[in-house]
């Protein structure tokens, strides 16, 4: 009798394991959103358009704004308006510089470095970020990419567009391997990006890279 006890009660705990092994990974599922199987392929041909535009021309301005364009539209294209939107890049800038983000009347001078709005596709976003400010600040400060895949969740996230919900940030260097920019990316979902865009995005910031 105790046999058959031990036996119900083991059938029975592999029944309740099973089932919330089931509904954990449904559950992980609503938050990981696995990468498209053509991602790394999207990102290839992206590379390959982004080559093309560099040897039209190599100054810097005129390149980083046909690179977001180039990125906004694709991914837009390819993946829908859920993939981006926001695109853009911001520039080192070293020296102080006036900071009217709080106020348009009285005006704070911001000595620590920060980073400006270089080219983007999307709406106006922010001016000025500096160093200790949003995921693009701890981008600058680490000097590592930063893949949020939540940015409500991020501490100290600067909400330029309200209907970014997950960003990814890239630093890029020049020549001497000092900071120059930051490639900037936003999606209006949760999890928006995946390692694939990673990898894609850091070939695609070499290249940038050549005109800083």
């Amino acid at each position: 009798m105790s046999a058959k006890i031990e036996l119900k009660s083991f059938l029975f705990g592999c029944a309740v394991g099973a089932a919330a092994c089931s509904f954990y990974s449904s559950q992980i599922q609503q938050f990981v959103k696995p990468a498209p199987p053509d991602r790394a392929k999207f990102w290839e041909q992206v590379l390959d358009s982004a080559k093309v535009l560099l040897e039209k021309g190599n100054e810097k301005v005129m390149y980083t704004a046909n690179i977001s364009a180039l990125i906004y539209s694709e991914l837009n294209g390819k993946y829908g308006k859920e993939s981006c939107n926001w695109c853009g890049f911001y520039f080192l800038k070293n020296d102080g510089i006036d900071d009217l983000t709080e106020s348009t009347v009285f005006v704070k001078e911001i000595t620590e470095k920060c980073m400006i709005l270089g080219p983007f596709q999307g709406k106006p976003a922010c001016t000025i970020i500096p160093f200790s400010k949003g995921v693009i600040g701890a981008a600058c400060r680490s000097k590592e990419i930063q893949l949020v895949p939540d940015v409500h969740k991020f501490p100290g996230h600067i909400a330029c567009d309200s209907a970014s919900n997950s960003e990814i940030v890239i630093p890029i260097f020049d020549s001497q391997h000092n900071l120059a920019a930051v490639l900037d990316i936003d999606s209006p979902v949760l999890n928006g990006f995946c390692d694939i865009d990673q990898i894609g995005l850091q070939k695609l910031c070499a290249l940038v890279s050549t005109v800083l």
